[in-house]
Protein backbone atom coordinates (compact mmCIF):
# COMPACT_ATOMS: atom_id res chain seq x y z
CA UNK A 1 0.00 0.00 0.00
CA UNK A 2 1.38 3.44 -0.85
CA UNK A 3 2.25 6.10 1.71
CA UNK A 4 -0.49 8.33 0.29
CA UNK A 5 -3.15 5.69 0.75
CA UNK A 6 -1.96 5.06 4.30
CA UNK A 7 -2.23 8.77 5.03
CA UNK A 8 -5.73 8.94 3.58
CA UNK A 9 -7.05 5.83 5.27
CA UNK A 10 -5.16 5.97 8.55
CA UNK A 11 -5.54 9.63 9.43
CA UNK A 12 -8.12 10.49 12.07
CA UNK A 13 -9.86 12.95 9.78
CA UNK A 14 -9.58 10.73 6.71
CA UNK A 15 -8.55 13.75 4.65
CA UNK A 16 -8.22 13.24 0.92
CA UNK A 17 -4.90 14.23 -0.56
CA UNK A 18 -6.20 17.07 -2.73
CA UNK A 19 -4.59 20.25 -4.06
CA UNK A 20 -4.99 22.11 -0.74
CA UNK A 21 -3.30 19.30 1.16
CA UNK A 22 -0.66 19.19 -1.55
CA UNK A 23 0.12 22.89 -1.08
CA UNK A 24 0.35 22.48 2.69
CA UNK A 25 2.57 19.43 2.27
CA UNK A 26 4.97 21.43 0.09
CA UNK A 27 4.92 24.40 2.48
CA UNK A 28 5.68 22.12 5.43
CA UNK A 29 8.52 20.42 3.57
CA UNK A 30 10.09 23.76 2.60
CA UNK A 31 9.70 25.05 6.16
CA UNK A 32 11.23 21.87 7.57
CA UNK A 33 14.28 22.19 5.33
CA UNK A 34 14.76 25.96 5.63
CA UNK A 35 13.04 26.95 8.87
CA UNK A 36 15.27 30.02 9.27
CA UNK A 37 14.65 31.15 5.69
CA UNK A 38 18.39 31.39 5.02
CA UNK A 39 18.77 29.27 1.93
CA UNK A 40 15.77 29.31 -0.42
CA UNK A 41 15.21 32.62 -2.16
CA UNK A 42 11.70 33.94 -2.72
CA UNK A 43 12.22 33.13 -6.39
CA UNK A 44 13.04 29.52 -5.43
CA UNK A 45 9.89 29.26 -3.31
CA UNK A 46 7.74 30.77 -6.07
CA UNK A 47 9.19 28.41 -8.67
CA UNK A 48 8.78 25.36 -6.43
CA UNK A 49 5.18 26.32 -5.69
CA UNK A 50 4.46 26.78 -9.39
CA UNK A 51 6.06 23.44 -10.21
CA UNK A 52 4.94 21.20 -7.32
CA UNK A 53 2.16 22.76 -5.21
CA UNK A 54 -0.70 21.18 -7.10
CA UNK A 55 0.96 17.83 -7.79
CA UNK A 56 2.63 16.83 -4.51
CA UNK A 57 -0.41 14.86 -3.33
CA UNK A 58 -0.55 12.87 -6.55
CA UNK A 59 3.16 12.23 -6.35
CA UNK A 60 2.82 10.91 -2.81
CA UNK A 61 -0.11 8.70 -3.86
CA UNK A 62 1.99 7.27 -6.67
CA UNK A 63 5.08 6.87 -4.52
CA UNK A 64 6.98 9.35 -6.71
CA UNK A 65 9.66 10.93 -4.53
CA UNK A 66 11.48 12.75 -7.34
CA UNK A 67 9.99 16.17 -6.43
CA UNK A 68 11.15 15.77 -2.82
CA UNK A 69 14.63 14.78 -3.98
CA UNK A 70 14.75 17.67 -6.47
CA UNK A 71 13.76 20.15 -3.75
CA UNK A 72 16.35 18.69 -1.38
CA UNK A 73 19.02 18.94 -4.08
CA UNK A 74 18.21 22.63 -4.54
CA UNK A 75 18.36 23.10 -0.77
CA UNK A 76 21.82 21.52 -0.54
CA UNK A 77 23.01 23.63 -3.50
CA UNK A 78 21.76 26.82 -1.82
CA UNK A 79 23.42 25.76 1.44
CA UNK A 80 26.73 25.04 -0.32
CA UNK A 81 26.52 28.38 -2.14
CA UNK A 82 25.94 30.21 1.15
CA UNK A 83 28.85 28.47 2.87
CA UNK A 84 31.13 29.29 -0.08
CA UNK A 85 30.06 32.95 0.08
CA UNK A 86 30.77 33.09 3.82
CA UNK A 87 34.22 31.56 3.27
CA UNK A 88 34.96 34.20 0.64
CA UNK A 89 33.83 36.99 2.97
CA UNK A 90 36.06 35.62 5.75
CA UNK A 91 39.10 35.89 3.47
CA UNK A 92 38.62 39.65 3.18
CA UNK A 93 40.49 41.97 5.55
CA UNK A 94 38.63 43.06 8.65
CA UNK A 95 37.73 46.74 8.84
CA UNK A 96 39.23 47.91 12.18
CA UNK A 97 36.72 50.76 12.44
CA UNK A 98 33.84 48.31 12.20
CA UNK A 99 35.51 46.12 14.86
CA UNK A 100 35.82 49.09 17.26
CA UNK A 101 32.10 49.79 16.90
CA UNK A 102 31.35 46.20 17.87
CA UNK A 103 33.37 46.31 21.11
Amino acid sequence: MSVGRLLEEGHLHAAKLNEDVSKKFLQTYLEMLDFSHLFFTQKDVDELNAKYASSMAGDVLLGNLKPAFDIYALYTKRMDDRVAKIKELLKQPIDSRAMRRLS
